[in-house]
């Protein structure tokens, strides 16, 4: 929920989640923003007849430790 410099309602988002099972991992697959005010809408992130997002790399719990992280880091 978004709310203009009255207090006021002014914006709605909502995300939409997937699991992706062969990758057992959940991600955001659509959003939409709703304006009150304006009477307008934005989706973004709908498929239909597109083929499926594919998870090519795997992680484990090892990927995610302080000092794997690290390793990642850029400074």
């Amino acid at each position: 929920d978004m709310y203009d410099g009255k207090d006021q309602l002014w914006r709605v988002q909502e995300g939409y989640h997937t699991h992706f099972w062969d990758a057992s991992t959940g991600w955001l697959q659509a959003y939409s923003s709703n304006d009150l005010n304006a009477k307008r809408y934005y989706v973004r992130g709908l498929v239909n007849e597109e083929k499926p997002f594919e998870f090519t790399t795997r992680f484990s719990f090892d990927d995610f430790t302080p000092a794997a992280l690290r390793r990642k880091g850029v400074r």
